[in-house]
């Protein structure tokens, strides 16, 4: 482990185990696929089938998520083309 992710590491960790409440919302978050989700997918719901100015608004969300597409595939191509470095434990 290089010195920046143990900085980061530590940083992060100091905010553990000091609220009940931070912590359950962090487990609640990273478990729970809906409360992941369900706010990006209201919010898209909510572009979708507004009343005003709905063109415009239909143009932009489909461009964001052929946008979003093409960058999870440039994501997928980077990782095959990079060098592999191992993960710090958890």
């Amino acid at each position: 482990m290089n010195s920046l992710d143990y900085n980061v590491i530590t940083f992060l960790n100091q905010f553990a185990n000091q609220s009940w409440t931070l912590d359950t919302i962090v487990f609640l978050l990273a478990n729970n696929s809906v409360l992941k989700t369900g706010l990006i997918v209201a919010l898209l719901g909510w572009t979708w089938f507004r009343r005003t100015d709905s063109r415009e608004a239909r143009a932009t969300l489909v461009f964001g998520l052929m946008a979003s597409c093409a960058a999870v595939v440039v994501n997928r191509l980077l990782a095959l083309a990079v060098p592999f470095r191992v993960r710090p434990p958890a």
